[in-house]
């Protein structure tokens, strides 16, 4: 018994010691740290990054344009050119009934979600002859994940996700449409600089500042099938 205890102490060791070898024979191949942006290529310093400097150096990007670019010279955002990679299709169709329905002089009709966050009670109203449920997150305590849920848990409604946020913030404004939202109510807008504020945040460049960082309107569950793409066609759309 003593020699089959002894024997399986002695395997353990030498297994410990050679995994302790291997490691320290590891991190001696390792190369050190660096800031050299080439540095874990297979080929530094070739083409891997044609547009970075080389480390500790300027690139001077912020005043000479890649070669070829539409903007050249030093970056304005007053002269920007945008491109046309997301220009909406010319025949792109309406697909925002709101949006359609006050086109044709329509009136459209909103209601009121207050304090509920399930998403049956959503759907339940979605379905009830509105045109958009107004989400309220001005005056109340949920969280952007609970209406998440409840919007993406019927995208084929009558009814479209709307709400109000409570103030002409960027996190408040792109946290609903990246989230689904088609209406956009901004309250206690007072003065010319709020409600550029409301608009930057609302539209995507050229016409504001809204970032494209996804979220689950850009999903096929979503608006990402609509008539000519949702990141092409939403500046037309929101309401």
């Amino acid at each position: 018994m003593r020699q089959l205890l002894f024997l399986a102490v002695s395997v353990v060791l030498v297994l410990a010691i050679a995994a302790f070898g291997f490691q320290v024979q590891n991190r001696q191949q390792q190369p050190p740290p660096t800031t050299d942006p080439y540095a874990n290529n297979a080929a530094p310093g070739t083409t891997a990054f044609p547009l970075a400097a080389p480390a500790g150096q300027d690139s001077n990007a912020l005043n000479v344009a890649p070669q070829g670019a539409v903007n050249q010279g030093p970056f304005s955002p007053t002269t920007w050119k945008y491109g046309p990679a997301f220009n909406a299709p010319a025949s792109a169709k309406i697909w925002n009934p709101v949006k359609l329905k006050m086109m044709q002089g329509g009136k459209v009709t909103g209601g009121t979600l207050f304090n509920s966050t399930d998403p049956a009670i959503y759907c339940s109203m979605a379905n009830a002859g509105y045109d958009f449920i107004w989400t309220e997150m001005q005056h109340d305590q949920r969280d952007w994940e609970a209406v998440s849920r409840m919007w993406r848990t019927c995208p084929s409604a009558k009814a479209v996700p709307g709400v109000r946020v409570a103030y002409t913030d960027e996190r408040e404004i792109q946290h609903a449409l990246d989230a689904g939202a088609l209406v956009v109510v901004v309250p206690t807008v007072d003065t010319v600089e709020e409600a550029i504020e409301a608009r930057n945040w609302t539209y995507f460049p050229p016409l504001g500042r809204r970032s494209n960082g996804g979220g689950q309107a850009f999903d096929a569950s979503m608006w990402g099938g609509v008539p000519g793409g949702y990141r092409n066609t939403i500046n037309n759309h929101v309401v």
